[in-house]
This record gives C-alpha cells, sequence and structure tokens, in this order.
C-alpha cells in the first residue's frame, strides 16, 4: 500500500499538467478581459509560454536526476509546482502571466522525465507497468477536473475568478 501511494504521489505531476493543459482555456477567457489584451499575440504568449518551458524542463529534469536523483529531483521540482502558479495569481500584467506559465511549464517538463522514472525505480518488475502508467492517468484525470474548475468558477461573477484557476 506504501508503494502505491508513493507512486500516486510521484504522479502527482502528470495530475498538474493535465490540469494545466485544460485549465487554461476556461481562464484565458477572464484573463483576456481582465487585461483588455488585444490581438492574439499575448494570448498566443501566455499559452505558448508553458510548452516553452516544458520542452526546456525535460532536459533539466535528466540532469537533476542525474546529478541529485529522482527523489531529489522531484521535490525540487515542486518549487516550480509551487512558485509559476503563485506569479501567476499575483499577475498584475500579461507579462507576469508568461513568467508564471514559464516556470509551469519547466515543471511540467521535469515531471515529465523524472515522474516516470522514479515509478519504474520503485515498482517491482511484475507490476511496473501500471504503476508507471499512473503518470498519464493522472493526466487524464487533471484534464477531467479542469473544465469542472473552469465551469464551477465561469459564474462566480468576479473579475478575480482567473486567479483562482491558475492557482488551484
Amino acid at each position: 500500500m506504501v508503494l502505491l501511494w508513493t507512486c500516486l504521489f510521484a504522479a502527482l505531476g502528470g495530475f498538474l499538467f493535465g490540469y494545466d493543459l485544460g485549465l487554461i482555456g476556461g481562464a484565458l477567457l477572464q484573463i483576456e478581459r481582465y487585461f483588455h489584451i488585444r490581438g492574439s499575440l499575448p494570448l498566443e504568449l501566455i499559452v505558448g509560454a508553458a510548452k516553452l518551458g516544458a520542452a526546456g524542463g525535460t532536459f533539466l529534469g535528466g540532469a537533476a536526476m542525474a546529478r541529485y536523483g529522482r527523489r531529489r529531483a522531484l521535490a525540487l521540482n515542486s518549487i516550480a509546482f509551487t512558485l509559476g502558479p503563485l506569479v501567476m495569481a499575483a499577475a498584475s500584467a500579461p507579462w507576469l502571466l508568461v513568467l508564471g506559465r514559464f516556470i509551469v511549464g519547466v515543471g511540467i517538463g521535469v515531471s515529465a522525465t523524472v515522474s516516470p522514472a522514479y515509478i519504474a525505480e520503485l515498482a517491482p518488475a511484475r507490476i511496473r507497468g501500471g504503476l508507471v502508467q499512473l503518470y498519464e492517468v493522472m493526466l487524464c484525470v487533471g484534464m477531467l477536473t479542469a473544465p469542472l474548475v473552469d465551469w464551477a468558477l465561469s459564474g462566480v461573477g468576479s473579475d478575480q475568478a482567473w486567479r483562482i484557476m491558475v492557482r488551484a
């Protein structure tokens, strides 16, 4: 049972990845209105920053595993998954959203590399495939959760609801 909980905890990066993928669509509508964004470039930068960060994060994840080990790399990665949403939720300008999304993207890239490797390292051979798959399952759970959060907060009536979405 301890192994399962440890693997689920390690797979939380997959949940956060999925949540980020599903969240941005609903939040972006409110962000656009809140910051009076005109044109598509600022919106594309907000969305694309996470993907750019994830691309770099995969390399950072490999280097962190080699230097610190898988468990420490996951622990260090929690900084990105904490700092990024805080920067986004406190954003006073669109460029801060881009920065926060980039930081979250780095976390996504690191977790996509480190989480499955860590789980595979922990799991006995007979159940390794099922446990490593938890990362992808959690990714799907995150993608299913995000629209529910978007929907629940869309009727709040506050121009600040997007801050809750990106912080959650």
